[in-house]
């Protein structure tokens, strides 16, 4: 590969891994009991707890997507990313 292409490649990922780093700075995770108000009903309790589900799925999927691109990233700097 070139160097130009894998500059290019380089300053993608970098790009990226910004985004996610920004994103998980972003949502810190909180304790589902904690934001759930004694005084919801059960179904705005049960949507309050779905919804972080939903955003700790979500920060799991971006982690994972983080250490994927810093490996890829590593590689880069190795001279072994194919």
């Amino acid at each position: 590969m070139d160097k130009n292409t894998l500059k290019k490649i380089k300053e993608e990922f970098l790009a990226e891994k910004k985004l996610i780093e920004d994103y998980l700075s972003d949502r810190a995770e909180a304790d589902p009991k904690e934001a759930i108000d004694p005084t919801d009903t059960m179904d705005e309790k049960a949507q309050e707890v779905t919804t972080f589900e939903e955003d700790r799925a979500v920060k799991q999927s971006m982690e994972l997507r983080l250490k994927k691109i810093i490996e890829k990233l590593n590689q880069i700097e190795a001279g072994t990313y194919e």
